[in-house]
């Protein structure tokens, strides 16, 4: 076999691996949408989490490098950083990457069950600045960005807000647990 027709039949089978792995994703659709709600019940519990705060205030799981799950429908992306750019399908390549180490990343019924574990820690072991404070710093989220507990994106992403929201949301917080002392 020429080395021209091996490479053809490996893109051809690099493309076929790559849609398989999307189909996967896009298979555990209705997973994906429980994962910004159980990320939100899960942060707090011992430390906060950037990859927790993309799930619940942008609707994104980081897969790996470069990869991103879209949460209201599974499709696998390329993450955009700035509010104007669109959504661009992540690259083939980069998707077959993801098959090692981190195709657990992918595993949707894996990631609900280590969230659904995180948010079921003690808030008194694993909150040192008091349960109620978190309670109502994720009640504020949930106002703030209409967390529910199916996911679906209401609107465009601010990503230039969501740094303040967590600010507003923390201050509405504190003060409602001040005012219950």
């Amino acid at each position: 076999m020429k080395a021209s027709n091996l490479e053809k039949e490996l893109a051809a089978d690099l493309n076929a691996l790559a849609e398989k792995i999307r189909d996967y994703s896009r298979n555990q659709k209705e997973l994906w949408r429980k994962v910004p709600y159980l990320a939100l019940q899960a942060d707090g519990h011992g430390g906060y989490s950037s990859t927790y705060q993309l799930a619940y205030i942008h609707g994104y799981w980081e897969a790996g490098e470069s990869v991103y799950v879209d949460l209201e429908n599974g499709e696998l992306i390329q993450y955009p950083y700035a509010p104007w750019e669109k959504q661009v399908e992540a690259s083939n390549i980069k998707i077959v990457s993801l098959i090692s180490p981190n195709f657990d990343r992918l595993n949707a019924t894996a990631i609900i069950s280590d969230l659904r574990m995180t948010g079921k820690c003690k808030d008194s072991d694993c909150v040192p600045i008091g349960f109620k404070t978190v309670r109502k710093w994720r009640e504020s989220l949930m106002e703030e960005y209409g967390i529910k507990k199916d996911y679906s994106r209401s609107g465009d992403i601010n990503y230039l807000g969501s740094r303040e929201g967590l600010n507003r949301a923390w201050d509405k917080a504190f003060k409602i647990a001040e005012n219950e002392k």
